[in-house]
């Protein structure tokens, strides 16, 4: 897991430095160009949330208001080259940082807000049954197949891109201290992983695996390795964006 750091990725296809992937539509725009649309975003929400915040008011603002404070700034700059107005760009990286959680909506917080790192976090950590059981506890005998099948369907039905998802899942096997103390047939948690990509790329959901999983895990009698809650207390220390 890296620190609670955000790299502007492409809001196309992701890539962090000059190189594109084929087809995507900023493969004419540098890292500047898309860090810029980033920070014009960034540069609105994060003093507005202050503002709010000293008038015990909600933090967020509407998509409208946002595009023109985004455009009335851009329209005043007095670098010729940094003039402009809200474009495709500023949607798509808006789009980008609510796929990161770095940016959420919601009507009682007024619309467009910044999320704090407790609450990124809050939506990755499981912390409600079954998944939590499989999460705190890890795999046991019995249901590895269907605790790591249930593991990767929620990283994917919290958003996580795959990469996400296998660093995710590593640092689950790795704390719970499972892939050390369990006969695995796979030679890696990489290989192991690879084997369920599938339930990631369809979305295919935990069905009736993870409450048997749970099942099993309770009746091991394993004691927990993971506590939910305190992870997400520790948020500040540990990020879940990579």
């Amino acid at each position: 897991m890296t620190s609670d750091t955000f790299a502007y990725p492409c809001p196309d296809c992701g890539t962090t430095n000059r190189v594109h992937d084929e087809g995507c539509d900023y493969d004419y725009a540098g890292p500047a160009v898309i860090e810029k649309a980033y920070i014009d975003i960034l540069s609105q929400l994060i003093p507005h949330a202050a503002v709010m915040d000293m008038h015990d008011a909600p933090p967020g603002m509407s998509y409208k208001m946002l595009a023109q404070k985004v455009s009335k700034r851009l329209r005043n700059v007095g670098d010729p080259k940094k003039k402009g107005e809200w474009r495709t760009i500023h949607v798509d990286c808006l789009h980008a940082l609510k796929d990161h959680r770095r940016v959420g909506e919601a009507e009682e917080m007024g619309g467009l807000y910044l999320k704090s790192p407790e609450e990124r976090v809050m939506e990755i950590i499981p912390t409600f049954d079954p998944i939590k059981t499989i999460y705190e506890t890890g795999p046991v005998d019995g249901c590895k197949d269907y605790a790591v099948y249930a593991m990767v369907s929620w990283c994917e039905l919290v958003d996580l891109d795959w990469t996400q998802t296998v660093n995710f899942c590593k640092e689950w096997l790795t704390e719970t201290n499972a892939w050390e103390e369990l006969r695995w047939g796979e030679g890696s948690i990489d290989q192991l992983l690879r084997g369920k990509k599938h339930v990631h790329e369809k979305g295919l959901g935990w069905g009736q695996q993870a409450e048997e999983a749970k099942n099993v895990i309770e009746r091991s009698n394993r004691d927990p390795r993971i506590d939910a809650q305190a992870k997400v207390a520790g948020v500040s220390k540990e990020d879940y964006d990579t």
